[in-house]
């Protein structure tokens, strides 16, 4: 009696461990800084389908499901972009630096893994840090390369077919330069990740933008962010009430309009 009572409890336990929902590390990785931290909830690929399904094509899906496909432990970003006059775009960001110690890792979706199922140029130098895709031209990546870091900020630019295309600078939320300060809006700031560098600029230099961006921040601070500069509110409603998101806004340097937002999260 006594063994069979063991086998059952034995057979009870395999079978909830077996249940039992397995740990996602990407879940609590920020979009932007690719770095893991416990306080958010990142958003994830079904999001994305949902945003693609909506306001994508045929194509955007494929092209995603290719992406999703290849083998990988972490998952890359994903970013969806609406401009000034209401036009969509895709884009896909792929770091090839762990989350947890941030060194380069080859369980990422390095550009040779995505050459394998993408015709796309791999012309880059050795310290690429990060590469993306435009939906639209997906043929021509987006290089990234960091140069230097200090207890202020990082500073790092991109190429896109060996020409410079942007100078980027990443900064703890008290430590944004001065001339950059009034493009910040401190309500899309999250207050708990006060020990990341959560704020990120980008100096466009081609399209002559400024694009600030935001690190894993509250669904509601989302809707604010879209309600706040007049953008369609039903984007929200492809989103997970629960999760965390990352999103940018363009500003124009001669005029100060905006040009363009964006939504992120990772495809996992």
């Amino acid at each position: 009696m006594k063994i069979n009572i063991i086998l059952i409890l034995i057979i009870l336990f395999i079978y909830l461990i077996k249940k039992r929902p397995k740990y996602n590390i990407n879940n609590n990785i920020l979009p932007f800084g690719y770095q893991y931290t416990e306080k958010i909830n990142t958003g994830t690929k079904k999001d994305f389908y949902n945003l693609i399904k909506k306001y994508g094509t045929n194509k955007d899906y494929d092209l995603t499901k290719k992406i999703d496909n290849l083998k990988k432990i972490y998952a890359p970003t994903w970013g969806f972009k609406i401009n000034k006059n209401h036009k969509i775009e895709f884009e896909m960001y792929f770091y090839i630096y762990n989350p947890i110690d941030r060194k380069y890792e080859k369980d990422l979706i390095t550009i040779d893994k995505l050459s394998q199922v993408l015709k796309i140029n791999t012309d880059n130098k050795e310290n690429l840090t990060m590469f993306s895709i435009d939906y639209e031209n997906y043929e021509y990546p987006n290089y990234y390369y960091f140069t230097s870091t200090d207890e202020i900020k990082d500073i790092g630019f991109s190429e896109k077919k060996s020409k410079l295309n942007n100078h980027y600078y990443r900064y703890f939320p008290n430590t944004i330069d001065n001339k950059f300060i009034k493009y910040v809006d401190k309500k899309l700031i999250n207050d708990d990740l006060s020990n990341f560098k959560s704020v990120f600029i980008a100096d466009k230099t081609i399209r002559k933008f400024y694009g600030i961006y935001y690190d894993g921040i509250k669904y509601e601070q989302v809707k604010y962010f879209l309600e706040k500069y007049n953008y369609p509110i039903d984007i929200l409603y492809e989103l997970n009430k629960n999760n965390y998101y990352s999103v940018s806004v363009d500003y124009n340097k001669d005029n100060n309009n905006i040009e363009k937002i964006g939504i992120y999260g990772l495809l996992y």
